[in-house]
């Protein structure tokens, strides 16, 4: 688990873990997703709760780590572009062209 998902487990979940991972493999090879559907309503159910209940909380409360970790689990939202020209610094962004 650490070597592929950077993850530390501190008990002995690894297996079950790997055992749900390739249940989801199989099932996904056999064309089958609702395994695949119910944890994705699950967590945007769950990040949904966790963002209603951080909006009483300081901006402040979480570390930079969680937040870059709650921004990579957004992969169903494309990322915003920054704004055009030059911002508060005088720096620019350059975007490739695509």
């Amino acid at each position: 688990m650490s070597d592929e998902f950077h993850t530390l487990l501190e008990d002995d979940s690894g297996y079950l873990v790997a055992k749900h991972l390739v249940e989801l493999f199989n099932q996904c090879i056999n064309g089958n997703f609702t395994e695949v559907e119910r944890l994705r309503e699950k967590s945007l159910t769950s990040q949904s709760a966790s963002h209603s209940c951080a909006q009483g909380e300081d901006d402040d409360s979480g570390t930079e780590e969680e937040d870059m970790e709650e921004d990579a689990m957004d992969t169903d939202k494309p990322a915003p572009s920054p704004p055009a020209g030059p911002d508060e610094d005088g720096w620019e962004t350059v975007r490739t062209k695509k």
